[in-house]
C-alpha cells in the first residue's frame, strides 16, 4: 500500500489537531524510534 502526497498531508494534519504543534515532534520521535527498532529486530530474525 502506498500513500500519495495528499494521504500524507491528510494524516499529518489530523495528528497534530490531536497532538498540537508543541508534542508533534516527540510523536514523530517516538514513530521514528520505533519503526527503527522494528527493523533492526527484521534484520536479527533473517540472520537466525
Amino acid at each position: 500500500m502506498t500513500f500519495g502526497f495528499i494521504e500524507i498531508l491528510l494524516i499529518v494534519g489530523v495528528i497534530l489537531l490531536i497532538f498540537g504543534p508543541r508534542r508533534f515532534g516527540l510523536v514523530g520521535k517516538s514513530l521514528y524510534k520505533g519503526i527503527e527498532e522494528c527493523k533492526r529486530e527484521a534484520k536479527k530474525d533473517k540472520k537466525e
